[in-house]
């Protein structure tokens, strides 16, 4: 546990003096002046300036966004928190031998309660949100739904001709029988049904 937290400190320190060095040189008159005179330099100094300048601002750049896994303050809270991790077992470790066995038994059931409560609560208001969302959304599209079943309705009983989408022409169909007049009248023979009939017999 010790040795995780002495790494923590060297890894922290050795990140602070790279960073340090990096922008003592970002400052220094003779990087300035070398970049100046770059398309002066022969290739091998240009790819060693070029390095030099990506690890400068590498360790300049305070976003960890662009960090490395392998970053040397990564690194360092990595430690850190495994051996904050190690601390609190030993602590329990203690605990349970000082007997108070039952008070942590206790006290885990009282944490594992609390845990699952707050899950259930999450849960469940994430779930009210979601069908509230979808009602929100069923509600706004009340109108077009109730529109187009509707008109669908009316194409049932307007059927002078159909579109067929396979084939982009326009079909016309006569009149089945009983599918000419509205509900209850359809129960009555219309006159297309009658000759539809007659051309059947």
């Amino acid at each position: 546990m010790n040795t995780l937290y002495v790494g923590y400190f060297v890894f922290l320190y050795v990140s602070i003096v790279i960073t340090r060095l990096s922008m003592t040189s970002f400052q220094s008159t003779d990087y300035w002046t070398k970049l100046s005179c770059y398309e002066n330099l022969s290739a091998k100094d240009k790819q060693l300036y070029a390095l030099k300048t990506r690890h400068i601002l590498y360790w300049l750049n305070a976003d960890r966004f662009y960090w490395r896994n392998d970053d040397l303050h990564n690194l360092a809270e990595a430690f850190f928190a495994m051996g904050n991790v190690f601390s609190i077992c030993r602590i329990c470790f203690l605990v349970y031998l000082a007997g108070f066995d039952t008070f942590v038994s206790n006290l885990g059931c009282f944490i594992y309660g609390i845990f699952t409560f707050i899950c259930v609560t999450v849960l469940i208001n994430t779930l009210i949100g979601m069908l509230e969302e979808t009602i929100d959304e069923i509600d706004d599209r009340a109108d077009i739904e109730w529109e187009f079943a509707r008109s669908k309705l009316y194409m049932e009983y307007i059927r002078d001709g159909k579109f067929d989408l396979q084939t982009k022409q326009k079909y016309f169909i006569r009149f089945d029988l009983g599918n000419s007049l509205p509900v209850p009248l359809n129960i009555i023979p219309s006159p297309a049904s009658i000759i539809r009939l007659y051309e059947q017999m």
